[in-house]
């Protein structure tokens, strides 16, 4: 027979996963959430063919910040590489293949990326990688992954990890 106290415990834990049903990521307590984040890096290494380790060498899963730096023969595609990196890894993590273009920014200034100035046009480019929602001047303009772009952030993933070993 359950005790009383394990009986409330038990009925506890039922109305907080009724709340994570009902309301989602928002209900979610910070352990449960680190462990779905887990659970997707975890994802994200098989799909893309290399060791959950390395996934978090090259990523912080925490602010999405890479950790090595991106290479590319100019810096629009610097750009494209990094936010593809970046965007295939939220898609993973939180599910969320979407950033709003000053948090970008922010992030490929902290990767070295020289000149931003030229940023959304240099994005537009690749309609097959990216979906660009930009209004000149707009706080809310934004980017989002495709399917596409997926795949391609995956193998540059990849790739970033082969490079990371060969220098360790």
């Amino acid at each position: 027979m359950v005790s009383d106290e394990e009986f409330e415990a038990l009925k506890k834990e039922v109305e907080e996963l009724k709340k994570i049903k009902q309301g989602g990521e928002q209900n979610r307590t910070p352990q449960m959430q680190k462990a779905v984040v887990e659970e997707h890096i975890q994802k994200l290494a098989q799909d893309a063919g290399i060791v959950i380790e390395k996934i978090r060498e090259i990523i912080d899963p925490e602010t999405l910040r890479l950790t090595v730096i991106i290479e590319g023969k100019s810096e629009g595609e610097k750009q494209l590489n990094s936010t593809l990196c970046i965007l295939t890894a939220k898609k993973y993590f939180y599910g969320d293949g979407s950033i709003l273009s000053q948090e970008l920014r922010v992030k490929l200034k902290k990767l070295g990326i020289k000149s931003l100035a030229n940023l959304s046009k240099n994005l537009a480019k690749y309609p097959n990688y990216l979906i660009c929602n930009v209004t000149k001047g707009s706080k809310s303009s934004s980017y989002e992954i495709t399917i596409p772009g997926i795949k391609r952030g995956l193998e540059l993933i990849k790739n970033l990890v082969k490079n990371n070993d060969k220098i360790s």
